[in-house]
């Protein structure tokens, strides 16, 4: 029961032209190079803030020689802005919003941290930059969009937030006046669940709250999905290219034609979200015409309820899960992944194939976040287990491989932990942070290969 109880606690833990900063392109030169003559338009620029040049993000400028421009401050939960900001650029160029993304903030920084490079970011691109200062947004994934959160509580200067993979109900907090809230979640995001239950009150807090769904899990909405949020802004500012936005629509009710009627729901949540992005325009009445027709007939009613009922079911067997991780041995475990596995491998999914496909991705998420605790605390017979499971959940994520190197560092194992770590590091593994500050670790520091790997770790950028 130590361990349930535990899950509760760490839950809630783990559920973006005056004188120049020194920038690179890198798209076109190394990012170790700085250019003198400052920013770029057009392409992604690696900035090192002028007042402290540990500040780092990546900054994209449309190519539009507008007087002022909303700015999106971006949070990627691995410090990845580089990558975050080259997802959106196009649409960034397309409204003309001048993007600026964190290669600093990341999980499990305190929040002093994240407060300080915030604000550095926005000082700094305000002083290279012309930007509207009521138009500022805050963009974030997963842990980043509770980093974005807290900071629109806590800084009355937001205009909105976009929050992609995770359910921030605390949100409602925010005074702003004409705040703008936007929610992301992939259906099979085992972050869904929260998402969509969060909905009812931040609507109830927030006048102008908007849900996007995808086909996705876990991750960064793709451009196609996002241009949902930066319609939004565009409508926002009340300057809207109209033409812009016509053209959006019409893609996404014209996709929606292609929904088959077994999967109404999916046609539902898409209307939902269109309804929510036209609503207090005066424009787009032929649109409005068609997603409130949908809303109201018997087809989308009947499948809110059939979604409804699934996740109702998800939320209980989320709960069975967190007490089976130390109540039902190994081959129960295994009975109950081929029977979620089976939704997995499903052409024509319904809600409760998506929900079984999110109960796996839970189970992946808790067995890291258990794992990882049980080995802090040397309790490696319960490790043992949690891992068992989470490898069967998520065979191909490295971070299970990882941790299962320090499982065998810890009981010093040690020519098995480098395999497992090597392993890690071929599939993918990157956290220079946690790699370092790994105290199990220190016995292997004289292995030649174990020194290689650390090397490769800590030169990765």
């Amino acid at each position: 029961m130590r361990i349930f109880l535990l899950f509760i606690s760490l839950l809630g833990i783990f559920i973006s032209c005056n004188t120049s900063s020194s920038t690179t392109s890198i798209e076109s030169i190394p990012e170790d190079t700085i250019i003198p003559q400052g920013i770029k338009r057009g392409v992604i620029n690696v900035v090192s803030a002028l007042t402290d040049a540990s500040c780092s993000y990546a900054l994209f400028v449309p190519n539009d020689t507008l007087k002022s421009y909303p700015l999106i401050v971006i949070f990627d939960p691995h410090a990845s802005g580089n990558h975050a900001a080259s997802q959106y650029k196009d649409l960034a160029n397309k409204y003309n919003v001048v993007l600026a993304a964190s290669n600093n903030i990341q999980n499990n920084m305190t929040s002093d941290r994240y407060v300080y490079f915030s604000n550095c970011i926005i000082a700094d691109v305000m002083n290279n930059t012309a930007i509207d200062s009521n138009h500022v947004y805050l963009m974030g994934f997963s842990g980043g969009a509770r980093v974005v959160s807290f900071l629109a509580q806590h800084e009355n200067v937001f205009k909105g937030v976009i929050s992609c993979g995770a359910g921030v109900a605390d949100i409602i907090n925010v005074k702003t006046t004409g705040f703008l809230y936007i929610g992301f979640a992939g259906y099979s995001d085992f972050n869904f669940l929260e998402i969509f239950k969060s909905e009812n009150l931040i609507r109830q807090n927030i006048l102008n709250s908007n849900f996007k769904y995808f086909e996705g899990k876990h991750q960064w909405p793709p451009d196609t999905i996002m241009e949902f949020a930066f319609s939004a802004i565009s409508l926002n500012l009340k300057s809207s290219s109209i033409d812009n936005i016509k053209k959006y629509l019409s893609k996404e009710i014209n996709n929606t034609k292609k929904i088959p009627i077994r999967d109404a729901w999916k046609k539902t949540i898409t209307y939902k979200a269109l309804k929510d992005l036209l609503s207090g325009t005066q424009q787009f009445q032929t649109e409005k015409s068609q997603v409130n027709n949908y809303l109201v007939g018997y087809e989308s009613k009947a499948s809110e309820r059939t979604l409804s009922l699934s996740l109702t079911s998800e939320t209980k067997s989320q709960n069975e899960l967190q007490k089976a991780f130390v109540e039902k041995d190994m081959e129960w475990w295994d009975k109950k992944m081929k029977l979620y596995n089976a939704a997995v491998i499903k052409k024509d999914k319904t809600p409760s194939d998506y929900r079984d496909i999110r109960l796996i991705n839970y189970i992946s998420m808790v067995g890291y976040i258990l794992a990882s605790q049980e080995l802090k605390s040397g309790e490696t017979l319960m490790a043992e287990k949690i891992l068992k499971i989470y490898r069967l959940a998520d065979p191909s994520n490295p971070d299970v491989v990882f941790l299962t190197g320090v499982y065998f560092a810890i009981n010093k194992q040690y020519k098995t932990a480098i395999d497992s770590l090597n392993r890690a590091v071929q599939m993918g593994f990157s956290d220079k942070t946690r790699w370092n500050s790994e105290m199990s670790f220190i016995p292997l520091k004289d292995s030649l290969r174990f020194i290689d790997l650390e090397n490769k770790i800590n030169s990765m950028p």
